[in-house]
């Protein structure tokens, strides 16, 4: 039986825990929390822990109310965060521009043509400030099941810049072919991306590394 874990009184953004309440369907945990706003919601304590639910849906409001405004918003992290993925992808005076034009990496229409799906989405994902949002496929495009939230750190690994000793990228080479290691114990043993791994088994280039 999985162990009991007493959140009363724990505050998790905008929702402070009051008491355990009746388990959903499933058996799960509920917990009935009193929101900043002073409303009351019932929410699941994992949601909670890992902040997938952060108000009675208050906040939520207040991060679309901003984007109906057409000035004042330019200043909100979250603005920054859709206007940068925008500049790297169509922006040509921008230093990455070229990068991303290359390789074809373009951003959803939907997120593209309406910033309040992408706040939307960034609330229901996990975005807070200070997070970077990544591409989990470093050569696809800023869709929903290609992106998340990722430390700065995180994210400098997944860049397409990120190069590896040449003696390591032949060393990963050929532990990979004797089957000893997966991708993922690898990106472990080297402390880069499973991305970065996938690369550098692949690239056509290793052959000619003396």
């Amino acid at each position: 039986m999985p162990k009991f874990i007493n959140i009363s009184g724990n505050k998790y953004g905008y929702l402070t825990v009051i008491r355990r309440i009746e388990n959903d369907i499933n058996g799960k945990a509920k917990w009935l929390c009193e929101c900043k706003c002073g409303n009351f919601s019932k929410v699941l304590g994992v949601e909670l822990r890992k902040g997938r639910t952060k108000s009675c849906g208050c906040f939520k409001n207040e991060m679309l109310a901003k984007v109906s405004f057409k000035h004042g918003f330019s200043y909100d992290p979250i603005y920054r965060v859709w206007q940068g993925m925008k500049d790297r992808c169509e922006n040509p005076n921008h230093k990455a521009y070229r990068r991303y034009v290359v390789r074809g990496i373009k951003i959803c229409k939907e997120w593209k043509n309406d910033i309040g799906k992408f706040v939307n989405w960034c609330i229901e994902n996990g975005w807070r400030e200070g997070l970077e949002i990544d591409r989990r496929n470093n050569n696809g495009n800023y869709v929903p099941e290609n992106c998340r939230f990722v430390s700065s750190m995180v994210n400098s690994q997944n860049q397409s810049t990120t190069k590896l000793n040449p003696k390591k990228v032949i060393f990963i080479r050929n532990l990979f072919k004797l089957k000893k290691f997966s991708v993922y114990e690898l990106s472990k043993l080297f402390d880069v991306t499973t991305h970065t791994i996938n690369n550098t088994i692949a690239r056509r280039t290793w052959k000619n590394i003396k």
